[in-house]
């Protein structure tokens, strides 16, 4: 998930003009320096105090556990956003005929006093609009009603944060029901999915995990099973039939339009047998006539 919070032009250049200040005070000794993260972990912009500069720096782990409202960019796993995109785009062509809003990794302001925006990995909403680009997040109360399921797929990046603090988030917020896929707490073990569905209390309950470990969702109609580190994979309730991932449409499509073709040609060359073949007794037939009349014994009709 991307994480991004941008202060107002008026506060970045009022933290330009202040001097460095430790608990609301002046610094006079030198403030400590966390360690640096590796580029790939992603980037932030902050002041350089020698300059006056807003420039890109490394992000450092507090940056992460902390942050403190400096833009920021923070990079994903390959597998987490192959992942999210795959949940996303399924459940989106899925939903989309009972007249579902879904989207991945948009910020999704709850309309509650105090509650910070977030941007889950998949957000399913039973109706309303998505989004324009120009609007960037999606408002609840004024795009659409307040999300009733959600999709966070655990990161290396952003500790305990998707297992733990998120699962109170959302049932803060009112979220009918949350899926964690765990990929990252135990990085040699398979992905473990965690369900949760409020219950009596402002609070989630469990989901327990079927036979083979899928768990069912009732407010989207959707089991999903975790096969072994290389996918999810996401059924349909009512019908049993597993949602298609991209690649298999693809397939799919590039097999029926060979079958489709073969069959045209086929069709094609077994008019043309035909045809040579009713050309081929007329012809005989016209010479069987021929023949009788020349021996003086017409073909009768």
């Amino acid at each position: 998930m991307t994480v991004m919070t941008m202060p107002a032009p008026a506060v970045r250049a009022a933290m330009q003009e202040m001097p460095p200040t430790t608990n609301g005070r002046l610094a006079r000794y030198p403030l400590p320096t966390p360690p640096a993260l590796d580029w790939s972990w992603g980037h932030k912009w902050a002041r350089n105090e020698a300059t006056g500069q807003v420039e890109q720096r490394q992000l450092s782990l507090v940056d992460l556990l902390y942050p403190t409202g400096e833009e920021m960019y923070v990079a994903e796993a390959w597998m987490h956003h192959a992942l999210a995109t795959l949940l996303e785009v399924m459940l989106r062509v899925h939903l989309a005929s009972r007249g579902w809003v879904v989207f991945g990794n948009v910020f999704v302001h709850w309309g509650l006093p105090g509650a910070p925006p977030l941007a889950p990995d998949v957000t399913a909403i039973p109706e309303g609009d998505y989004p324009t680009e120009e609007e960037g997040s999606f408002y609840v109360g004024y795009h659409g009603p307040l999300p009733r399921f959600v999709i966070e797929i655990t990161s290396p990046n952003k500790p305990g944060s998707d297992l733990d603090r998120k699962k109170w988030d959302y049932a803060a917020f009112g979220v009918e029901e949350y899926l964690i896929i765990d990929g990252w707490s135990k990085p040699a073990e398979i992905w473990r999915l965690h369900g949760y569905r409020l219950g009596d209390q402002p609070f989630y309950d469990d989901l327990q995990a079927d036979a083979e470990g899928g768990l069912t969702f009732a407010s989207v109609g959707l089991r999903f099973v975790g096969r072994g580190r290389e996918t999810v994979e996401v059924y349909d309730v009512a019908t049993g039939e597993r949602l298609l991932p991209p690649e298999e449409w693809m397939q799919r499509a590039e097999t029926a339009t060979a079958a489709r073709a073969q069959a045209e040609a086929r069709a094609e060359a077994e008019a043309k047998a035909r045809a040579e073949a009713e050309s081929k007794l007329a012809a005989a037939l016209a010479r069987l006539r021929e023949l009788e009349a020349r021996s003086g014994n017409p073909t009768q009709a």
